[in-house]
Parts: C-alpha cells; structure tokens; sequence
C-alpha cells in the first residue's frame, strides 16, 4: 500500500513542473497545440515547451519523416536532405503521429509521469516500505530539474531512460540476479540513441559482467547506437555545434555583452564566414527559398549544410584564439564542474526566468548539491560495488564541463542527464544512515 501510495504521491508531485509551464502559457497567451498544416508554419509558431533546440534540431526531421517518411526537405521541388540530429528527432515523431496538434502537452505529460514513476522505484528499491525518507528525497530533487524537465527536448526522455537504467543497474547489484543484469543495458541503449555520451555510464557493466562471461552479449545492443552516431556524423558532419558556440562566445566577450539571437551572431561574423562557406559551394541563405530570412539560415546552417558551417566555425575558432581564451578554458571548466555538482553556483537561465524566487531556488539547488557531495564520499566508501559508477558519472561530469569552456554553461540542463544517478547515490546514502542508525 505504501509503494502504491508513493507512485501516485510522485505522480502528482512531478505533475507541478509541467502544469506550471502549461498554465504560464495559458497566462502570456502561447498555444497549447502545434500547426502540422506545413514545415513552416511549424517552425514559426509558438507553443508550449518549444525552444530554440526544438526547432532549430528535432522538429524539421521529425516533421518531414512524418510527411515524407525520411527527412527531407521539398523546397519548390527541390529536394533537400535534413542532417542534423535526425536519430534524436524520432522520439518525438510518435506524439506528432498519434496526437497530432496536441502532440506538444502529450510529450510534456507523458515524460513527466515516466520519470516520477521510475523515480520512485529507484527510491524505493533503497528504502523499502519508507514512504517519508522517499517523499523527502523526491521533494529534494524537483527543484532541480523543475525547469529542463516540461520540455519539448531530449532532457526529459533521456532521464527517464536513465532512471530505467539506474533502477536495473541499482537492481542487479543488490539481489545479483542475472535477469536485471541482462536487461540493464537495454535503457541506456535507448539513452545513448538521444545522447551518444551517456554510454559512458555503462562502465559499471563491465566488472559485473567480467564474473559472468556469458552474459557479456547483453551488452550487443549498447553497439546499436554507436554504429547510428558514427555512421550519421561521418555523412553529416559535427553533431554538436561546439565550434559553433564556443566561437560566438569568444565573439562575445570581446563584444562585452551576450547575442540574444544565433541569427544576430551570425549577421555580425558573417563577412568573415561568408568566404570560407562560399569555397565550400554553399549558397546564400536566402536560396532556400523559405519566404523567411532566419529560417533560411537556420536551416542551411543547422540542418542543411551543417558540416559546411561547422568547418568554418572550427577554422575561424582556431585561427582567432588567443592566451585570453586558453586562460578562460583553464577558469571555466573547474567552475563547472563545480557548478555540475552544486548547481546554484550556475548562471541558468532559470535563475534569471523566476525573478524574486530565484534565491529560494539557489538555497534549495545549493541544498542539493551539498547533499550530493555527501552521498558521493558516503557512496564510495560504504558502497564499493558502486564504485565504477560514481567513476563512470565523474567523466561524464568532466565530459560535461569541457563542453562549454568559454562560458554560457547552463548546469541545471546537463543536470538532468545526472540526476538518475545522484538519486542512487542520495538513496544508498539513506539506507546506510537508517542501518547505522538501527544497529545503534
């Protein structure tokens, strides 16, 4: 009764984030559905949960699979091939397929309940029958991913994926069964499908399957989303902007204030791009024929001619650093890491969106992370059989800090990739405190 009773409390807690984006929408007047009418419309209009990621990345592959059953883009005629992101763009494609215009508020429901519920088996299988330490647990980490979680991003599916993870890892561990084992990998293969970095969390499986040889071919299915990503990239190019941003942030500080647009970036570097795209044979944006000039450049330089942009933005990073930029990358990345852990330390957006709650929010997150430290040492040193993950989870943490090494790194995003495995260590560290505590 009271694990029953700590799925539907969970359900309900985790409920808030979304509905707090749906009502804040409802409020400033943006729709609740989606136009599938055409492309276009579907990219220049504003809906609930969308984001720059989600139109500029997921929404155009997916929408054209949906029409044309592979992602292609039909612009008077001519036909167009979509390249960036378009494994990730099919976890959205079965919401626009079976819900339609509503596909939006169906994705930031159903996620939403998926993650409570694997949440509360991971808790639960910690600390069984403990309905309270649980509940305080789960309250404890929504502040954190109370933002990025009511999305129409990759956030909230990877997470959930995760939490499945975590829960059989978590699972197999403790009873040393062999069917969780077996099955454990197949979550992060679906995790790894959204964000190809998460297979580093699959380290943990290996010491665990090195005692049972056998089962070592449960781990085939993690070679599924490598071979995906591998074979993507090398025919579209880089998949994660990162020369593209880490150059607009070099741009931005000698600018002395941030760009609140890509197109705006891209207007002002644009002579010195214009050179390096036109050797490559890429035509003007307004080729594309879109009827709108930053859609045209958002899909050429996202989606259509993602490798040529990417090539310029590298050459021009490359050949513009200076000893300022090394000296900032040697400051930022240990700021965050740091800020990875103790989230509060980061400058989210989020912070800036909640005004006057900021601060609470801070407390709460900092709360959080102090917490975490603590579960981290107490996880290493009474838990060894968990050791690989917490070396597993530190490289990722590292992998995560490295990415924006000249600013703009918004810890409570990268966040919720981590959570799923904040949430064993918080519940291993509680059991081991209610142990010492009873045996006393």
């Amino acid at each position: 009764m009271k694990r029953l009773k700590l799925h539907l409390a969970l359900s309900l807690l985790y409920l808030i984030p979304p509905l707090f984006r749906i009502l804040n929408a409802l409020r400033l007047g943006i729709s609740l559905t989606a136009p599938l009418g055409s492309l276009r419309e579907l990219l220049t209009a504003h809906f609930v949960g969308k984001s720059s990621d989600t139109f500029l990345y997921y929404l155009p592959p997916a929408y054209a699979i949906l029409k044309y059953g592979e992602p292609i883009l039909n612009v008077g005629g001519e036909i167009l091939r979509l390249c960036y992101r378009v494994p990730q763009s099919y976890v959205f494609l079965p919401f626009m397929a079976l819900f339609g215009e509503y596909f939006p508020l169906y994705y930031l429901l159903t996620f939403s309940l998926l993650f409570a519920n694997l949440l509360a088996l991971l808790l639960w299988e910690f600390n069984p029958g403990r309905y309270r330490t649980n509940l305080l647990l789960a309250l404890l980490i929504l502040p954190v991913v109370f933002y990025y979680l009511p999305f129409l991003m990759l956030e909230a599916p990877t997470a959930t994926f995760l939490l499945a993870y975590a829960f059989l890892l978590a699972r197999s561990i403790r009873t040393g069964s062999s069917i969780y084992l077996i099955l454990a990998p197949l979550p992060l293969t679906l995790a790894a499908f959204l964000r190809p970095e998460t297979l580093i969390l699959g380290l943990p499986l290996i010491p665990l399957l090195l005692k049972r040889k056998p089962l070592s071919l449960s781990l085939l299915p993690l070679v599924l989303p490598v071979a995906v990503h591998y074979t993507h990239a090398r025919a579209c190019g880089d998949q994660s902007n990162f020369y593209l941003w880490a150059y607009a942030l070099h741009i931005e500080r000698a600018r002395g204030e941030p760009y609140s647009d890509v197109a705006d970036f891209v207007r002002d570097v644009w002579d010195r791009l214009r050179p390096c795209l036109r050797e490559k044979g890429v035509p003007e944006p307004s080729a594309l024929g879109m009827g709108d000039d930053r859609l045209n450049l958002y899909l050429q330089m996202f989606q259509i001619n993602n490798r040529e942009y990417s090539s310029c933005f590298r050459t021009l990073l490359l050949s513009e650093v200076g000893l300022e930029d090394v000296l900032t990358f040697i400051k930022r990345v240990p700021l965050n890491f740091a800020s990875l852990l103790v989230p509060s330390l980061s400058e989210s957006p989020f912070f800036a969106k909640v005004g006057p709650l900021a601060w609470p929010f801070r407390v709460l997150i900092g709360l959080y992370g102090l917490l975490l430290l603590f579960a981290l040492a107490c996880t290493y040193g009474c838990g060894p059989s968990y050791r690989p993950l917490i070396l597993a989870y530190l490289l990722l943490v590292l992998l995560y800090s490295i990415y924006n090494p000249f600013g703009g790194f918004d810890a409570l995003r990268f966040k919720l990739y981590l959570v799923p495995f904040e949430t064993l260590f918080l519940a291993f560290t509680s059991s081991q405190l209610r142990q010492t505590t009873s045996e006393r």
